[in-house]
């Protein structure tokens, strides 16, 4: 039974993890019924508002390393680059919010075993809705930064951000299975009357957020 509420929580945290595969996006702590006041989700743990301001600011930093220097581009195209990318990002994070809420909402519903057919069709919808927000957003982001940078330019931001997200994802992955097989064993070695630690935030981002065609 235990190991059943951990593989439940983890197949939630794990779908919903996906935004962590865009650096941009900001880190998910532990999930909110696992927050404490004062360690992960707290103010200044994993999750909190002061972690999440340290890590939108070092994100912007590493996604302007990136167009400087896996880009190449020079100083004035890459100043461009970012301005557009800095006005979508507001936009960006509300939308991993939500496609996160739709993907944890989904794998709730499937992890409860419900037969209620018009629970999964709302949980389908908002999960439809929301790939289809980050679609259009991904294209407007596309057409911005065409409009500043040569075609040429464009095509090596959208790949070189195109290989970061590959590596993040990655990265995500080993974590997040790691950490599922030491909860398992733990389980196997005690009696379970110590609290299950919080997932991690997964790995630091390794380079700057996603742009156009993520």
């Amino acid at each position: 039974m235990k190991k059943l509420l951990i593989l439940s929580l983890v197949t939630s945290t794990l779908v919903a993890g996906s935004a962590l595969a865009d650096p941009t996006a900001p880190p998910p702590g532990p999930p909110p019924h696992m927050h404490g006041h004062g360690g992960p989700g707290g103010p200044g743990g994993p999750g909190g508002p002061q972690h999440h301001a340290q890590m939108q600011q070092k994100m912007k930093e590493m996604r302007g390393q990136l167009l400087r220097h896996e880009a190449g581009l020079d100083e004035t195209s890459a100043v461009k680059a970012e301005k557009v990318l800095d006005g979508f990002d507001t936009e960006r994070q509300k939308g991993h919010r939500e496609l996160g809420e739709a993907k944890r909402g989904l794998g709730d519903l499937a992890a409860s075993d419900s037969k209620d057919e018009a629970a999964y069709k709302k949980a389908l919808d908002a999960l439809l809705a929301a790939n289809r927000a980050q679609q259009d957003l991904r294209g407007r982001e596309l057409d911005e930064l065409r409009k500043v940078l040569s075609q040429r330019d464009t095509a090596k931001v959208i790949l070189s951000l195109e290989r970061m997200q590959q590596v993040m994802r990655q990265e995500m992955k080993k974590v997040r299975k790691a950490w599922l097989k030491s909860e398992l064993d733990r389980m196997d070695s005690d009696d379970g009357d110590e609290p299950m630690p919080p997932p991690p935030p997964g790995p630091p981002p390794r380079g700057p957020g996603k742009g156009p065609n993520k």
